[in-house]
């Protein structure tokens, strides 16, 4: 094994700009003659085509607040004895159920599933839950049994 004294020392530069393909190993490797194949440079002219403003869903605050009627409701039967809380979006413009139960498992820290047309929270948060509704601008809250 070769001491400390008669090993080669290489500096490597710390930053240079990379070439058109690749970066320092791959201009290391062209000093060192090897070319990379034609097909293998990139072409970055392309620009990513941009989401059409048509296709993007309304922020929850419209949506809430263009519903008729939310119902919130407790309900235990076929859980286990467990209490959920249903949410009911009744007479509503089309909705992103998923996206809206994810802002409500966000903003009160429950769990929550749909099932079918309704979002169920784990637990028993009817007020929580119509606060915060009220709170993103949602007009009529009906609290069931």
């Amino acid at each position: 094994m070769a001491s400390r004294e008669t090993r080669k020392k290489i500096k490597i530069p710390l930053r240079e700009e990379p070439e058109v393909c690749g970066g320092l190993l791959a201009q290391r490797l062209r000093e060192k003659g090897f070319a990379p194949p034609p097909e293998a440079a990139p072409e970055n002219t392309q620009e990513t085509p941009k989401k059409s403003p048509v296709n993007t869903p309304e922020p929850l605050d419209i949506v809430l607040a263009r519903a008729a009627k939310i119902v919130l409701q407790r309900e235990t039967a076929g859980r286990g004895g467990k209490t959920v809380t249903i949410v009911s979006l009744r007479e509503a413009p089309p909705v992103d159920l998923e996206a809206l139960a994810k802002a409500l498992r966000k903003g009160l820290g429950c769990g929550s599933h749909i099932e079918g047309d309704r979002i169920v929270l784990h637990g028993d948060i009817v007020d929580r839950a119509s606060g915060w509704l009220e709170q993103k601008g949602a007009k009529r809250i009906v609290r069931g049994n």
